[in-house]
């Protein structure tokens, strides 16, 4: 007897750059100035699905729209553009994981199965602690496209 796929698989990674949320507001408590530390971000999404596989470069641009991705070679006003935006957006590991997995539950709710599965993982670098952080997000679309109505 043959074996039965039990589902596809489909992924893309990127790293980017975020802005610490909770140093910037303490320092502006404190300081009454916008002060806050950086990480590099490291963040992977993969559908599961019953029936269908999704393009990687699609899945990469979903998560080029949510993050600040990191580059080789920027000019000196693409990276203070890059800059300015972490700063004036920062985030957390799980707020990248949760945003990226509604991006893609936006892009693919007429495409794919409810019950197919959005799996988002991110390891927060961390250059001014002595840890890395990691979020893990598993969820159905139903889920995902659920929690949205409630909002």
């Amino acid at each position: 007897s043959r074996s039965r796929v039990e589902y596809l698989a489909s992924s893309a990674s990127t790293e980017a750059f975020v802005a610490c949320p909770c140093a910037l507001r303490v320092s502006e408590q404190v300081y009454s100035k916008p002060y806050t530390h950086t990480s590099k971000l490291r963040v992977r999404v993969t559908i599961k699905s019953s029936s269908r596989l999704v393009d990687p470069l699609e899945l990469l641009g979903v998560l080029s729209s949510v993050v600040n991705e990191l580059a080789n070679y920027l000019r000196r006003e693409k990276e203070a553009r890059v800059l300015k935006a972490s700063f004036e957006n920062p985030m957390f590991a799980e707020d990248v994981a949760r945003l990226v997995a509604v991006q893609v539950a936006r892009k693919y709710s007429s495409w794919l199965n409810p019950r197919d599965l959005i799996i988002v993982t991110t390891k927060s670098c961390e250059v001014f602690h002595e840890y890395n952080l990691y979020a893990v997000l598993i969820s159905t679309l139903s889920e995902v496209l659920s929690s949205l109505r409630r909002q």
